[in-house]
């Protein structure tokens, strides 16, 4: 009897020992088929930007810098010239950034290039600069302290709503260089009037005011609830030894910072 006994206790302990080996294999499988599914499902897609003298790589929400030769692999890119689209062209660099058509010629262009990959959902928008009026100085005065608007050699506006949400919003772009020794009125700034707050891009004053920006474009991507501005900045522009390049402004994390 003992020995019955236990040989039922063993089929017993086996036939347990089965079940929940197939019950956890089979439930680990299922995991795992679920992650790779997941995992590719949310691959972020790559996509490819040229702004003026510059190349970029667009991943993850973010802008990378990334080299001219990736970029004249592309077959063709949408181009837009002043903010207007200008055509499907293929780039290649030499010198600059030239348009190939599609007969294998250049094209000439004047004036500031914006370019992306076919494949990437990009609207340029339409925007209108202008100067500053009284209740742009109110705001400013309001609320970085600047009460003197004399020798602006960037004196620049935007109106446009960035967030689509039916309330205009002001880009404000303004830099101050007085002649003289005296650099307590020198300043450099670029600030967002967002929904009635304000959003600091850029805020420079006296000795720090080597850089001078422009407002150059503003544009939505991926149909995103808030627009991206890209910023034209002039390095070193009180001496001889001057370069430009390009900054590009998104929003995250409920403000606007310099990405």
């Amino acid at each position: 009897m003992k020995l019955k006994g236990i040989i039922i206790v063993s089929v017993l302990l086996l036939v347990y020992g089965l079940g929940m080996y197939f019950l956890v294999g089979n439930s680990s499988t299922g995991s795992t088929s679920s992650n790779n599914t997941s995992n590719t499902n949310t691959k972020t897609k790559v996509n490819y930007m040229v702004i003026d003298n510059t190349s970029y790589r667009y991943y993850d929400g973010h802008f990378y810098s990334y080299s001219s030769s990736a970029i004249e692999s592309l077959s063709t890119m949408k181009v837009f010239v002043n903010n207007k689209y200008f055509g499907d062209y293929k780039l290649k660099h030499v010198n600059g950034w030239n348009l190939i058509n599609e007969k294998s010629e250049v094209v000439t262009f004047k004036g500031e290039l914006l370019a992306v990959d076919k494949d990437f959902d990009v609207v340029v928008r339409s925007i209108k600069t202008r100067e500053i009026n009284e209740d742009d100085k109110y705001f400013i005065l309001n609320n970085y302290g600047i009460n003197s608007f004399k020798y602006l050699s960037r004196n620049q506006v935007v109106d446009i709503d960035l967030d689509k949400n039916g309330e205009m919003d002001k880009i404000i772009c303004l830099s101050s260089m007085e002649p003289s020794d005296n650099l307590n009125n020198y300043y450099n700034l670029v600030v967002i009037d967002y929904n009635g707050k304000p959003i600091t891009i850029v805020d420079e004053r006296k000795e720090n005011t080597a850089s001078i920006y422009e407002i150059q474009s503003v544009i939505n991507i991926n149909n995103n609830e808030n627009d991206n501005i890209i910023l034209y900045k002039y390095d070193g522009y009180m001496s001889d030894d001057s370069s430009y390049s390009n900054v590009i402004v998104s929003y995250k994390n409920d403000n606007y910072v310099i990405d």
